[in-house]
C-alpha cells in the first residue's frame, strides 16, 4: 500500500465507521467497520445480494433499506455516486436502523422548535396590532362600567325617592328628574357594545391560543376555514388600514391536519401579503375543492416577487424585507408544514401586480404502510 492509499484509506475510516468503496462494475474497493473482513476483489452482488446499485441509481443519497447483513442484522444504506476524473464507482454508507429512528426523533424535535420559534416571531411582529386589538374594546368597556356605575346611582335614588312615604312629587317627575327613560334605553346600548367588545377579546386570545398551541404533531380531522377566520382576527389590526379583505369560501369538508400548523402557514401568508401592500390594496382569500383535494388561495395586489427573488422565496433565511419585518423562515417552514401533510404550493406572481400563494391539501392523509 503506497503512503497516498494509506492515507485515502484514514480519510475514508474517520468519515464513516461503516462504509464500502465499490467501482463501476460492483467489485469492491475497500471496507471499513463491520465490513472490516470483506475481501478486496469480491462482488458486492455477492456480499450483499439484495442491493442492486443499478436499480438504486434512480434514489441516489436517498435513505434505502433495510437490508440484511448476517449476525448484525438489519442495517439502513445511502449510495453515492462518485464520479470523478481518476475513479468512478460507489461509495455505500451504513447505520443502525435504531440509530437512524434517534436521528429522526431529534430531527423532528428541532423542527418542532423551529415551527415554535417562527410562530412567537411572528407574534412578536404582530404585538403593537394584537395588543391594540385587545386594549380598544377593553377600553370602552371599561368606559361603559363607569357609565353604568352612574346610572345605578341615579336608579337607586329613583328607588329611594320613590319608597320614601313623604315624597309628594309625582313619579313621573322624580323620572324625568333622574333620566330614567334615557338611562333604559342606554343600558340597554351600554350591554350590547360591552358584550361585543369581550366577545372581540375573546376572540383574539383563542386565536392567540389556536397558533401557539402545539397540538404535539398529531392530525385530525378539522374545520380549515374557521382556522382562516381565526389567523384573520390575529393579523386584523395589521392589514386593515392598509387592505381590503376578500373572503370567498366554498364551505371545506372537515380536513385531516394539524390545524395550529395550518394556521401559522395562514398567518405567514397574510402578514408576507399585507407588507407587499405599500399604501392601500387588496387580499383575496379563496378555497375550493377538487376531487380529494382541498385548496386555499391567498393572492395580494402588492408589489409582486421578482423573476431573481422568485426560486429563492422558500430558502431558509432567505428575505428581501427590512430588519426586524422578518426572520426569513417564514416560507421556509411553511413548504415544510405543507409537505408534512402531503400537500404543494403553486406560486404566480409578477412584479409590480401582486402574487398569488395556492396551497393543495389532501382532504384525508394518504396511508403510509409500516414497511
Amino acid at each position: 500500500m503506497t503512503a497516498l492509499d494509506s492515507v485515502s484509506s484514514t480519510v475514508l475510516q474517520l468519515l464513516h465507521k461503516d462504509l464500502l468503496l465499490v467501482d463501476a462494475s460492483g467489485v469492491l474497493l475497500f471496507a471499513t467497520g463491520i465490513f472490516s473482513d470483506y475481501k478486496t476483489g469480491s462482488f458486492l452482488s455477492e456480499i450483499l445480494p439484495n442491493i442492486s446499485l443499478r436499480e438504486n441509481k434512480e434514489n441516489a443519497l436517498a435513505l434505502c433499506g433495510p437490508v440484511d447483513v448476517g449476525p448484525v442484522g438489519p442495517l439502513l444504506y445511502q449510495i453515492i455516486p462518485l464520479t470523478e476524473p481518476q475513479f468512478i464507482g460507489y461509495c455505500l454508507l451504513f447505520q443502525q436502523v435504531s440509530d437512524h429512528n434517534v436521528l429522526q426523533k431529534k430531527s423532528e424535535h428541532m423542527q418542532q422548535l423551529l415551527f415554535q420559534s417562527e410562530k412567537m416571531a411572528v407574534i412578536g411582529q404582530l404585538t403593537t396590532s394584537v395588543t391594540h386589538e385587545i386594549n380598544n374594546p377593553v377600553g370602552y368597556v371599561h368606559s361603559n362600567l363607569q357609565t353604568f356605575s352612574d346610572y345605578v346611582d341615579n336608579l337607586i335614588k329613583i328607588i329611594e325617592v320613590l319608597s320614601d312615604p313623604d315624597t309628594t312629587e309625582p313619579s313621573e317627575a322624580i323620572k324625568k328628574r333622574f333620566d330614567f327613560d334615557y338611562i333604559c334605553a342606554d343600558i340597554r346600548n351600554l350591554l350590547k357594545e360591552s358584550a361585543f367588545g369581550l366577545e372581540q377579546v375573546i376572540a383574539q386570545i383563542m386565536s392567540l391560543k389556536d397558533l401557539s398551541h402545539t397540538d404535539e404533531g398529531h392530525f385530525q380531522l378539522a374545520n380549515i376555514e374557521a382556522g382562516i377566520l381565526s389567523s384573520l382576527t390575529i393579523v386584523n389590526n395589521e392589514l386593515k388600514y392598509k387592505a381590503v379583505i376578500h373572503k370567498d369560501f366554498a364551505a371545506l369538508p372537515m380536513v385531516e391536519c394539524i390545524p395550529s400548523q395550518l394556521n401559522q402557514v395562514m398567518l405567514n401568508l397574510l402578514v408576507n401579503a399585507g407588507h407587499a401592500i405599500s399604501e392601500k390594496g387588496e387580499i383575496h382569500i379563496r378555497t375550493g375543492v377538487q376531487q380529494d383535494w382541498v385548496w386555499i388561495e391567498v393572492q395580494d395586489n402588492g408589489c409582486g416577487i421578482s423573476d431573481e427573488h422568485l426560486s429563492r422565496i422558500f430558502d431558509p433565511f432567505f428575505t428581501t424585507k427590512v430588519i426586524g419585518k422578518g426572520t426569513g423562515l417564514g416560507l421556509a417552514l411553511s413548504l415544510a408544514i405543507i409537505e408534512r401533510h402531503h400537500g404543494r404550493f403553486e406560486v404566480t406572481t409578477k412584479a409590480g401586480c401582486g402574487t398569488s400563494f395556492k396551497i393543495w391539501l389532501p382532504a384525508q392523509q394518504p396511508v403510509v404502510s409500516a414497511g
